[in-house]
């Protein structure tokens, strides 16, 4: 399997692909990113945690730890870099629009026990770079922990790495690029700009292929991609008719603006 080079804003650290035994987490230790259940769990099971960050419940977490949770506080980028590649996996307990993090944990071909909402959905590939639990209790979690120790996967860290680049600078901007061009094509289509004007009164609405592409599932590329293929088709079929997309003239329906 090849793989596309790293870019510098994702971590991808040298060093063996063979994991250590402990558990990771690392964020900003407020309520919403539920650091409390990483620890819960594996207080509950005896396994052991890293907790990498500081915020306002530093304290809090660290008079819950049990003994085989180790809590850090603040680390610089080099001893976080070196968790990632380590670990045995990122637990993200939280819910984010997006969540950068268990992107890096991936490429540094680390999988993800995460839960099922928000972005994580769309970064995590359930049973090929990761596992989800699906309620935020440290039972639930504690049993997506046990099914990812039993599993027979081995994880393969290139493979894991390999879908982490999608999410890269240069990945990025060839997608951008892509969906630049493709409206500016359509824009220059507008002819005298009747129809650039139709559709510049009328914002497209979340499913309304016939006027642009909307941006998909918490704002994803991929998702705004399958729109513009969808609206593509259907801009073809407008285009050979009278008054399509194509043209200048409106149809008979449709007032002159």
């Amino acid at each position: 399997m090849s793989c596309p080079q790293p870019d510098p804003l994702i971590h991808q650290p040298d060093g063996a692909d063979t994991a250590d035994d402990f558990y990771l987490v690392v964020s900003e230790l407020v309520h919403y990113k539920r650091v409390d259940l990483a620890v819960a769990a594996c207080n509950r099971l005896g396994r052991p945690l890293v907790v990498i960050g500081t915020g306002p419940m530093l304290a809090e977490v660290r008079r819950q730890a049990g003994p085989s949770v180790r809590v850090l506080g603040w680390q610089a980028d080099d001893v976080v870099r070196d968790h990632f590649r380590r670990c045995r996996a990122l637990l993200f307990c939280g819910e984010e629009d997006f969540g950068l993090t268990p992107v890096e944990a991936m490429a540094a071909g680390r999988p993800v026990i995460a839960f099922r909402a928000g972005g994580a959905t769309e970064t995590v590939l359930d049973g090929r770079t990761g596992l989800f639990f699906d309620e935020q209790t440290p039972e639930c979690l504690a049993d997506a922990i046990l099914r990812f120790e039993q599993t027979d996967r081995l994880w393969p860290p290139l493979e894991i790495r390999c879908h982490a680049r999608q999410f890269g600078v240069e990945e990025f901007r060839r997608r951008f690029l892509t969906f630049f061009d493709w409206c500016l094509h359509h824009y220059r289509r507008a002819g005298d700009g009747r129809s650039a004007a139709r559709w510049s009164r009328r914002p497209p609405a979340q499913n309304e292929d016939s006027h642009g592409p909307a941006i998909g599932p918490a704002g994803t590329f991929d998702g705004l991609m399958r729109r513009k293929n969808r609206y593509s088709r259907h801009a073809s079929a407008r285009s050979a008719s009278p008054g399509g997309f194509g043209t200048n003239l409106p149809t008979s329906k449709e007032p002159n603006p």
